[in-house]
């Protein structure tokens, strides 16, 4: 029996029937919607928060990128916190849009993928040594910096361009070498003559000298011109200044950590005790102007390639004949018969200094007589 009642209106009443069947299916429907609306939230939310860890940002963004999805995860999260799934679609849906469009994360990957870029060109130039590449990722770690307006919302960042790659590494030898090439040779000689005897013997003498030199001066003049006008060798200076001063404070870190009697140890130790003699004043390391004194203005390698050779020779003969007989033809190089038929003979001294080495050769002078007409003569060469 369907249930009656009573409602009063403005003082009356009205009767009222409540009839109610509910309809399954429709019911069923509904819930339906709900599951998989509420499947396509989570689906949507799964794949905003997947799309987000998989950007590529820098590791030291790590933190940075787990705030984010923290951030979106909770506005869907929240807009699905009274059973609305429709919203919390929306909602998830509307993230992802902006997901791709933000400039907090664009700036960021833009950066990252510039540091990729310049770092991977600076790891695989040949033209650089290790201990340069280490010193320029030391000195050149990822470090964005995001721009923000006025109201506080990050539209941009700064870059990472090619103008943050290293110079190639300075070879002073080659520099030195370069130098050197640009210096003339400067060379001289000098030599006299013969003449004869007032007894009627005739003498021969000639004596010369010749110099070849390149002055290491000039060798320098060269390298401290170009230091003061090739403004890519001065940074390729500046650089290495910077490799040296990086890599000597390095090392004594590493000594500090290190077990003092390992042979590891040892060999370090060594290093940095050359280092230490060669770039260190008062345990650190020395100012940049008088690395660029040791290394441009007073050039040790500029010192080695200059030289100075000198060559000398004379030559001494002296002779006496009768009138009947003619000078001798002979070769003072050599002991036999002469075109005239007297025996001939010779002997030689003499120095070569190379700027180096001196080298001596000598033999005394050679009395040496003709046939029965009684010829003699003396020859002494130097040479």
């Amino acid at each position: 029996m369907a249930r009656e009642d009573k409602v009063t209106i403005r003082g009356g009443y009205v009767p009222f029937s409540l009839k109610h069947t509910p309809n399954i299916d429709v019911l069923q429907d509904s819930f339906n919607k709900i599951d998989a609306r509420h499947k396509e939230a989570l689906e949507q939310r799964t794949a905003v928060a997947t799309a987000i860890s998989s950007l590529d940002l820098n590791e030291k963004e790590d933190k940075f990128k787990q705030e984010y999805i923290d951030k979106t995860m909770k506005e869907i999260d929240d807009a699905a916190s009274y059973g609305s799934y429709s919203t919390a679609l929306s909602k998830a849906k509307e993230i992802a849009g902006r997901v791709a469009s933000d400039q907090d994360l664009l700036a960021r990957q833009r950066y990252q993928e510039q540091y990729k870029t310049v770092t991977d060109k600076v790891m695989n130039n040949a033209k650089l040594s290790s201990i340069t590449k280490d010193w320029w990722r030391s000195t050149h770690e990822y470090n964005f910096v995001p721009k923000k307006d006025a109201n506080g919302r990050t539209i941009g960042g700064n870059e990472f361009t090619e103008a943050d790659m290293p110079v190639e590494d300075i070879n002073w030898e080659e520099t030195a070498k370069i130098a050197f090439d640009l210096v003339s040779e400067q060379r001289s000689s000098s030599e006299s003559s013969r003449g004869s005897n007032d007894d009627g013997t005739g003498f021969s003498r000639s004596s010369g000298s010749s110099v070849a030199r390149k002055d290491s001066a000039k060798i320098k003049e060269n390298i401290v011109y170009r230091y003061e006008n090739d403004m890519q060798f001065k940074a390729q200076v500046d650089q290495a200044y910077k490799v040296a001063k990086w890599k000597y404070d390095e090392d004594l870190k590493k000594l500090d950590s290190m077990d003092k009697n390992s042979k590891e140890y040892k060999e370090l130790k060594a290093l940095t005790d050359k280092d230490r003699d060669l770039y260190s004043r008062n345990g650190s390391f020395i100012p940049y102007d008088d690395f660029v004194e040791r290394n441009i203005y007073n050039s040790t390698y500029a010192k080695n390639l200059g030289y100075k050779h000198t060559a000398t020779s004379s030559e001494n003969k002296s002779f006496h004949t009768t009138k009947d007989e003619p000078t001798p033809k002979n070769d003072p190089n050599k002991t036999g018969l002469t075109s005239d038929g007297v025996v001939g003979g010779g002997g030689s001294i003499g120095t070569m200094n190379d700027g180096k080495n001196i080298v001596k050769q000598e033999s005394g002078p050679m009395d040496v007589k003709g046939p029965a007409d009684g010829i003699v003569w003396q020859i002494q060469q130097t040479k």
